[in-house]
């Protein structure tokens, strides 16, 4: 049995280059990957204000404030007064923003698809178990952030 010693390097190989194809992917698509987790939290979460998006992205305000003017200028999100404080936006997703995040979603699990084509069943099946116990370690850590992020919604 493996420690967690001896996958860390393998793990932050496989995640910077898991991260490289989806960015550049992005890229293609004329895409920030940042844009592409905004439009995912919104799709999630519902409205968002901008410092709740960018708490849970962990960018600065300005940050935020350019990826969401570029976002809003392809049509994909909108930013409204919000009701319950008109000193603040709440940033919408449009219907053509979450076609663009669908189409962006297809186009990745494409090309990890390929990536992934021509590994053993048995590698596979191995993969699949490691990647779930991660996914399910880090869902829990990424809730919790975006919990106390939405709490200021």
């Amino acid at each position: 049995m493996a420690s967690t010693r001896e996958i860390t390097a393998p793990l932050m190989f496989v995640s910077g280059y898991v991260y490289r194809i989806l960015r550049l992917e992005a890229r293609s698509a004329g895409l920030r990957w940042t844009g592409i987790l905004v439009l995912k939290d919104l799709d999630l979460l519902g409205p968002l204000t901008q410092q709740a998006l960018a708490d849970i992205e962990q960018v600065s305000r300005p940050t935020m404030t350019v990826l969401l003017h570029e976002l809003e200028d392809l049509g994909w999100v909108t930013r409204k007064v919000h009701s319950a404080n008109r000193s603040s936006n709440l940033v919408h997703l449009t219907g053509r923003g979450k076609k663009e995040l669908r189409a962006a979603g297809a186009r990745f699990l494409h090309r990890i698809h390929d990536a992934l084509e021509g590994l053993p069943a048995r590698d596979l099946a191995h993969l699949e178990r490691g990647v779930a116990a991660l996914a399910a370690m880090w869902m829990k850590n990424i809730s919790e952030r975006r919990n106390r992020a939405t709490s200021t919604r």
